[in-house]
């Protein structure tokens, strides 16, 4: 078997985006493959280089020898070496955990019935995208999202759009509200298909843009004759929150050990960027102090002070006096999927009273989420 990686311009399952094929050769043909899509997502306030796994696939007369973990290694060596500082992938359950990947992203759904979401004002037109409404909708959702982990940073100069809308292979349709001038104000991305009436994403201020996108898509399910209308975005979300004055339902799902999953990949680098972010998105101002921690990637002493986080002197790994926990859970904690006294609870992180309140502090519980467009 020969490894070869190779860096292309075209990923799956998108074919839009850069990256790196690695892939295990016999023969001179392809056996076992997977891609590493390049992503710059948001942790609390930091933005973080991401290299994404996508389309692990082993063919079927080589399926159970162990080729997809060899590359598995081969792609994570690979990925430090160009620089990522952390990884993410939607994984198979009770597979990926194996390479350092836990669980760090649920799943939101929010149902609202026709009869209901009818209510909704819809007093602003909604339009066909177009493709020069890029720019205006990549603003707007990055001013939104400023503060939503998870989600990744979209540059208005280079954003191609929407690939996809609910799933994989879903194809999306596009909607925009315009102003008078016909300057978009708000968009919502749904599945084109005729069996669903589900939205990925949306965006824009005030209650005009969230009923008119509502009064839509309830419009949309009475053509399509369904009962409700579906939201794949988390209950704290704006189309979320206003959907809740005409009765909603939401649903959370945490998968044990599969689905979105995420590890930490160049220590150093990803508590610096953590430290860079701590308290730009906070709504009250966090305590101030310091905390040594350490796992197996590396070791750190993390402050805040002043209204900035940095970094202190090297710590040695496994110093006294620090707290400490697997790389793993330190990812968890960063993206909000858990709490420290959760971990603590679970005994998979030492820490004492004090460095718990303060990574309470610092890393509270949040809905994190990256919406399906940008999924690999």
């Amino acid at each position: 078997m020969e490894l070869k990686t190779t860096h292309v311009d075209n990923c799956p399952p998108d074919m839009v985006t850069p990256g790196w094929k690695v892939e295990l050769l016999d023969a001179g043909k392809s056996v076992s493959r997977l891609w590493i899509v390049d992503r710059l997502m948001r942790v609390g306030g930091a933005q973080v280089k991401v290299a994404g796994i996508a389309a692990v696939a082993t063919d079927d007369p080589h399926k159970g020898k162990g080729l997809a973990g060899q590359v598995m290694e081969a792609a994570l060596a690979l990925i430090e070496r160009e620089g990522y500082e952390a990884s993410l992938l939607h994984g198979i359950p009770d597979f990926y955990h194996r390479f350092g990947y836990a669980p760090c992203m649920p799943e939101y759904g929010i149902r609202i019935s026709t009869l209901n979401a009818e209510r909704a004002p819809g007093p602003l037109p909604l339009r066909s995208f177009q493709e020069s409404d890029l720019p205006s909708i990549a603003r707007i959702y990055n001013g939104e999202n400023a503060g939503r982990t998870g989600t990744a940073v979209r540059d208005a100069k280079t954003w191609k759009g929407f690939p996809r809308s609910v799933g994989w292979f879903t194809k999306a349709g596009v909607r925009v509200t315009v102003d008078g001038r016909d300057r978009v104000t708000g968009y919502v991305v749904f599945d084109d298909d005729p069996e669903r009436c589900r939205a990925a994403e949306a965006g824009g201020m005030g209650g005009e843009v969230m009923g008119s996108i509502l009064r839509f898509l309830a419009q949309r399910a009475l053509e399509l004759r369904k009962e409700e209308v579906h939201l794949a975005m988390p209950p704290d979300h704006p189309l979320a929150l206003y959907a809740r004055k005409f009765g909603c339902e939401a649903d959370i799902r945490y998968p044990r050990n599969g689905e979105f999953m995420g590890r930490v990949i160049r220590f150093q680098p990803f508590m610096e960027r953590l430290a860079e972010g701590l308290g730009r998105d906070a709504e009250h101002p966090l305590p101030e102090g310091e905390v040594a921690l350490s796992t197996e990637l590396g070791a750190c002493i993390l402050k805040y002070k002043d209204g900035h986080g940095s970094l202190g002197e090297p710590l040695t790994q496994g110093a006294e006096g620090s707290a400490r926990f697997g790389q793993g859970t330190l990812f968890q904690m960063a993206m909000g999927y858990r709490s420290a006294r959760d971990l603590l609870t679970a005994s998979e992180l030492q820490a004492s009273s004090s460095q718990l309140d303060l990574l309470g502090a610092w890393f509270p519980l949040r809905n994190a989420t990256m919406y399906w467009p940008d999924r690999f």
